[in-house]
């Protein structure tokens, strides 16, 4: 499967459809989200969003694709075991 990278949204605005209705609803203002792979397929999606009115930080999907790209690693030790090694290595856990 092809790398997807992470994809922002700063504002549903001007967006249309029933997603940007509802985060609009919920005061979300911005959001990144980045896909989760496991075994070379879509497993879900992390996603982080904001309800402040400046979007977020110009880094925020190059971190989320990081967070998102830890099941690409070997599972030997379970997900809980990377995540907390993984964060924890970077002073953020």
């Amino acid at each position: 499967m092809a790398y997807r990278p992470a994809a922002r949204m700063d504002s549903y605005e001007r967006a249309h459809g029933s997603i940007a209705t509802r985060m609009r609803h919920l005061g979300i203002r911005s959001r990144v989200g980045a896909p989760i792979i496991v075994d070379e397929r879509v497993w879900g999606l992390a996603v982080v969003g904001s309800t402040r009115i400046e979007p977020l930080p110009p880094d925020t999907e190059e971190r989320m694709g990081e967070f998102a790209d830890l099941n690409r690693q070997p599972r030997q030790h379970g997900w809980p075991v990377l995540v907390g090694q993984r964060w924890s290595s970077r002073g953020i856990a």
